[in-house]
């Protein structure tokens, strides 16, 4: 007798250890993300599934074109995930169709050559960007919600940063 609630006494215990384990990697270091619409297609589809790191996830960590999951300014019940494009302190403008960052055109490689001649509308004039905030973009960005519209995003907005797709397994790999 004494052995069998000696061993559910362990059992209870690894379970109650593996389940706080669990809920803390959930919410602190990593999460999954489903891609909904078509904002960052074609380098995410609708239904992938991607982790997201949300352990470290500050202005001095995040760099130009990294791709993170943010809640929506204005609506923080709403997640979209996005890509940087300017960084806190810089200068962004949008015109003649094309980004320009610190008054230097930028080439984004995440724009398929198919659509390089279209241009990013609408235009926006120079924007200091205060620090934390960021510029975000969708890949798509003829059909995106993202700091055209809303502004930039401020980096408690910001809840982690795409690493991984783990689905479908034909894409499966580091991002």
């Amino acid at each position: 007798m004494e052995r069998k609630r000696h061993l559910l006494k362990y059992i209870l215990t690894n379970i109650t250890i593996a389940a706080v384990v669990s809920i803390v990697v959930v919410q602190y270091v990593i999460a999954a993300y489903v891609i909904e619409g078509r904002s960052m297609t074609p380098q995410f589809q609708p239904g992938e599934r991607v982790l997201i790191r949300k352990l470290m996830v500050d202005a001095k960590n995040l760099e130009r074109y990294d791709v993170v999951v943010l809640k929506k300014p204005g609506n923080p019940r709403v997640t979209l995930i996005k890509r940087i494009i300017a960084l806190p302190g810089e200068i962004i403008e949008i015109k003649g169709g094309a980004i320009y960052i610190d008054g230097k055109i930028q080439t984004p490689f995440f724009i398929p050559e198919s659509e390089t001649t279209q241009q990013i509308e609408p235009a926006l004039p120079p924007t200091h960007l205060p620090p934390g905030h960021f510029f975000v973009i969708g890949d798509n960005h003829r059909n995106s919600i993202d700091s055209r519209i809303f502004g930039v995003v401020p980096i408690k907005n910001i809840t982690g940063k795409a690493v991984f797709r783990y689905w479908p397994f034909g894409r499966f790999g580091r991002l």
